[in-house]
């Protein structure tokens, strides 16, 4: 399968401290320059593609209640399935930034927290020998699928030809950092699929390595 390019962005708004209870209009509330920058990206998110995806928290929102914060920061990561699209979130991302500052008299700053993770391109050739395989071994694989998470895989599928290949760890969906994931895959049946699993990208690594003509095919 393919999967979304994600990039990671720390930004950083800074503003002036000053007492909350006494002199709050000498300050400058850097956690409200981070508040309106949330409520510009919940605005952006209709105007995205289906695929594409922005998501962050707050990790520095202030030290006590009762001073004007001069410092507040988020974390976001920024996905897309095509690095074109990916470029463009994040030049619009650094746009918004601005305005949430420019709106509440603060600066911003923009940082890298996570480098580029390249869009999965999935190797058709390569995917046909991963699915004849698993099919010796009692799979019908799913093909062609989206994945809506990101790895550095994407990287190294822009060097050599690169597949995507999961396998379900229960009978039914359940989603990806949860307790329930966490349960699921020390199940019997995430045990057995992942042996499964390796056994055909062995058999497949095998048939790549000793069949010139699928190298060629593969490589085309």
């Amino acid at each position: 399968g393919t999967g979304l390019g994600v990039v990671g962005k720390r930004v950083t708004f800074t503003g002036v401290a000053s007492h909350a209870g006494s002199a709050p209009e000498k300050g400058r509330n850097a956690l409200n320059a981070v508040i309106r920058f949330f409520v510009g990206i919940d605005g952006w998110r209709q105007q995205l593609e289906v695929d594409s995806r922005v998501h962050g928290y707050i990790s520095d929102g202030g030290k006590a209640m009762n001073v004007v914060p001069a410092r507040a920061e988020a974390i976001f990561g920024l996905r897309a399935k095509e690095r074109g699209t990916l470029d463009g979130m994040v030049e619009r991302f650094g746009e918004i930034a601005k305005g949430a500052a420019l709106l509440t008299g603060t600066n911003v700053e923009i940082a890298e927290y996570l480098p580029y993770y390249e869009p999965v391109k999935a190797n058709l050739a390569l995917g046909d020998v991963i699915a004849a395989e698993l099919e010796r071994q009692g799979v019908k694989p799913e093909r062609g699928i989206l994945v809506t998470a990101s790895t550095d895989l994407g990287n190294v599928s822009t060097k050599v030809p690169t597949d995507w290949v999961r396998f379900p760890v229960s009978e039914t969906p359940v989603p990806g950092h949860s307790d329930q994931m966490r349960d699921a895959s020390i199940s019997d049946l995430a045990h057995r699929n992942a042996i499964i699993t390796a056994e055909a990208l062995g058999a497949s690594a095998v048939r790549v390595a000793t069949d010139r003509a699928l190298r060629d095919r593969i490589n085309r």
